[in-house]
């Protein structure tokens, strides 16, 4: 999976009107299961912001840190309908982002009618 095709399966499945907070707090726990399970373990989540509109969500950020950083992008819902993964990482370190991202695209389709 890559980051171009994650992004591609959230556009044809959601947009930013049918997300509530409760589907990013989800999002963390999904992303941070993954980081959790990466093979160096060494990157946690540190902060979520949340901008709400009345008619769904507006932007979203969640910040990590590592071993040598204090707070980084893991993933942002941008205003401009973008969703970013962790931008600064390497080859690898991208994979737990995108891992649990299309995981948590997958229960909330299995579980919701969005």
């Amino acid at each position: 999976m890559t980051t171009d095709k994650a992004r591609k399966i959230f556009n044809e499945y959601f947009t930013y009107k049918n997300l509530k907070k409760q589907h990013i707090y989800l999002l963390v726990y999904f992303v941070q299961n993954e980081l959790d399970n990466f093979e160096n373990k060494s990157m946690e989540v540190i902060k979520i912001n949340i901008n709400m509109r009345k008619n769904g969500l507006k932007f979203a950020e969640i910040l990590v840190k590592g071993s040598n950083f204090k707070s980084r992008e893991g993933i942002t819902f941008n205003q401009d309908g973008f969703v970013g993964f962790a931008g600064w990482a390497d080859s690898e370190n991208w994979k737990p982002f995108v891992i649990g991202f299309c995981k948590w695209i997958d229960y909330i389709l299995m579980k919701e009618k969005l």
